[in-house]
């Protein structure tokens, strides 16, 4: 039996402002969104955020997310 190749936990962890860990799963080549964990300071959940694919997360700010988004981006934004 050969054993899977090793990952890291989380393949991206992010801060925002208001001290909110994103905390990015693990998603299937070709899935249809990219899933966040969404993690208060005092450590409870504050639940699951999903953003398109392939549109990489640039900032996390109060009251916004900024993504990236290109025309050889496939799909709609």
């Amino acid at each position: 039996m050969e054993w899977p190749d090793p990952r890291p936990a989380y393949p991206g962890i992010r801060v925002d402002p208001m001290g909110v860990a994103w905390l990015k799963q693990f998603a299937i080549e070709g899935a249809a969104v990219e899933q966040w964990s969404l993690l208060h300071p005092e450590r409870r959940s504050l639940g699951d955020l999903a953003l398109p694919p392939h549109r990489p997360l640039l900032s996390i700010e109060p009251d916004a997310l900024l993504l990236i988004a290109s025309s050889s981006t496939s799909g709609s934004l």
